[in-house]
């Protein structure tokens, strides 16, 4: 197997990509974030040969503290109490006011939605479950 650069990273510090999520054998997409002189960039990267090349895309939100990817052409970003949703590949997004208040920063928190609807995040520490797009989150009670 072979490695790809993702695009404009190969000036970066640090940084870090998820696991691709295929949707076929040669549509995906990844998360990642790198560093560069002017602070952390976030973004969402496609592929439509198997990972032989990638696109680099960017959310509206200027650097969204959490990115998640359901597949080759649903992602989500968020910033804050914003969700930032496109489920054409970055053409088009919507946005959605959430109860919940992610944070401005990339940090260890998580955002994973299974579908459109229904996502999951950890936000320090605790576990928020919403199934209306992230307009309202609830707190997960984990047993101890």
């Amino acid at each position: 197997m072979g490695h790809a650069r993702l695009p404009g990273t190969s000036a970066a510090s640090g940084g870090e990509a998820w696991p691709p999520v295929f949707s076929s054998g040669s549509n995906g997409a990844l998360a990642a974030w790198y560093g560069t002189e002017h602070g952390a960039v976030t973004a969402i990267y496609s592929t439509t040969n198997g990972g032989k090349t990638w696109v680099e895309h960017r959310s509206p939100a200027a650097n969204p503290a959490l990115v998640a990817v359901v597949s080759a052409t649903t992602w989500f970003a968020a910033i804050d109490r914003t969700l930032y949703r496109t489920t054409d590949g970055g053409t088009s997004w919507s946005t959605v006011r959430g109860s919940l208040n992610v944070g401005g920063v990339q940090a260890s928190n998580t955002l994973d939605f299974v579908n459109t609807v229904d996502g999951w995040a950890v936000v320090e520490g605790r576990v928020w479950h919403t199934t209306d797009e992230g307009r309202m989150w609830v707190l997960e009670v984990l047993p101890t």
